[in-house]
């Protein structure tokens, strides 16, 4: 959970299968169970922080970093993305900014990243002068 104020907290419990854990720094949270060990969650959480991309971007580079320390215990099968911004989504009638998933496909990280970057030609991010209620005076 990361607050409006940027502060995070992560919470895995005693009934998570080994490697779970967890980390939080400014205006992240990265966490995790069946992972191959603590490093998992180091490199996330480094990736993110060294990563100067949208929101989005430092995601998926901290995705590429936990799966390159060793990742999920089970293998790759599946990734996903979600940024919500308020009136940020299709047409500003939704928060959903980015929601995207790979639910099946042997490199799903670099398949993610791929489509993310067709969603944001696609849907680029809105143009904040036009979310103004006086657009139209």
């Amino acid at each position: 959970i990361i607050g409006t104020d940027g502060n995070a907290s992560v919470f895995t419990g005693s009934e998570c299968m080994d490697w779970a854990g967890g980390k939080t720094g400014k205006n992240y949270a990265v966490q995790g169970n069946i992972l191959t060990g603590s490093k998992v969650i180091e490199a996330m959480g480094e990736a993110f922080e060294d990563n100067n991309g949208t929101l989005a971007e430092r995601m998926i580079a901290s995705l590429h970093a936990g799966q390159k320390a060793g990742g999920d215990k089970r293998g790759r099968q599946s990734a996903a993305l979600l940024v919500v911004r308020q009136g940020w989504g299709y047409g500003g009638l939704t928060d959903r900014f980015r929601d995207l998933r790979v639910d099946d496909h042997p490199t799903p990280i670099k398949e993610l990243e791929r489509i993310y970057y067709i969603h944001r030609k696609i849907f680029p991010r809105p143009n904040q002068n036009l979310e103004s209620k006086n657009v139209l005076k």
